[in-house]
């Protein structure tokens, strides 16, 4: 992975299309009881399809918006499959559970976690991966809170095909559940132009599956669905599917 000056990735059951059933993952959140673990990390996370350098056609679509975001600032980035291995290199983790590292400093030091990010990345990644690849010392953990948020214009399109097809439609939440970090966040609708980009990085990839969370509140006013939103963002995706 020499021509690369950043790596990303995660482990076997992120790195995965799940047969295409994206709610069979969740088979993969717990132990292999009563079958032996190679069947059962293959009913819930088989490996996915990668070029000759190691890359899937398929990644997980929060880190498809990482690599974007790098490849955008003029680095040399790219997402490969996590049976790749190279020594010397310095780790930075994140993502939905990075909270979860707090809890866990044993093996945070143990399995030599540089630092540790946690929430939206945009408006920090590209800094910290320059300070990084200058040997700068860096933090060990980083809280990116709903302030820092970043702006529809700072989100980049993704430059490959996501898991299954994931395409983000909003971020942020209305409901306001107290006990939810989404729902802090600046609640903000993806515009149809940016949605039929990334369906079209998808279907170039041969990923035909169409996917999203809380398509029903796309556009919504409050948590009142706004059926002319709703609308819209259907029709275009029927017309990228029918090109």
């Amino acid at each position: 992975m020499g021509k690369y000056e950043i790596v990303l990735t995660t482990d076997r059951t992120m790195m995965s299309n799940h047969h295409g059933r994206e709610f069979l993952g969740f088979l993969a959140t717990g132990p292999a009881i009563g079958l032996p673990e190679k069947l059962w990390l293959w009913l819930a996370a088989p490996k996915v399809r990668v070029d000759e350098e190691g890359k899937p056609v398929e990644a997980p679509y929060g880190m498809r918006k990482v690599e974007a975001k790098l490849i955008e600032a003029g680095f040399k980035a790219a997402i490969i499959d996590p049976d790749a291995r190279e020594k010397g290199v310095k780790i930075i983790a994140g993502g939905p559970g990075a909270w979860q590292w707090l809890w866990e400093l044993e093996y945070w030091r143990k399995w030599g976690v540089d630092l540790v990010i946690d929430g939206e990345v945009e408006k920090v990644i590209v800094e910290i991966v320059e300070e990084a690849l200058a040997n700068e010392p860096l933090p060990d953990y980083i809280y990116v809170g709903p302030y820092d948020s970043p702006s529809i214009e700072e989100i980049p399109v993704i430059k490959g095909a996501s898991v299954n097809g994931l395409v983000e439609i909003m971020r942020g939440c209305p409901r306001g559940c107290r006990f939810c970090p989404v729902t802090l966040r600046p609640l903000k609708f993806i515009p149809l132009d940016i949605i039929a980009k990334e369906i079209k990085v998808n279907l170039e990839a041969g990923i035909e599956l169409f996917h999203s969370e809380d398509i029903l509140l796309y556009g919504a006013k409050g948590v009142e669905p706004n059926p002319e939103a709703l609308i819209k963002l259907h029709k275009l995706v029927l017309k990228q599917l029918s090109l």
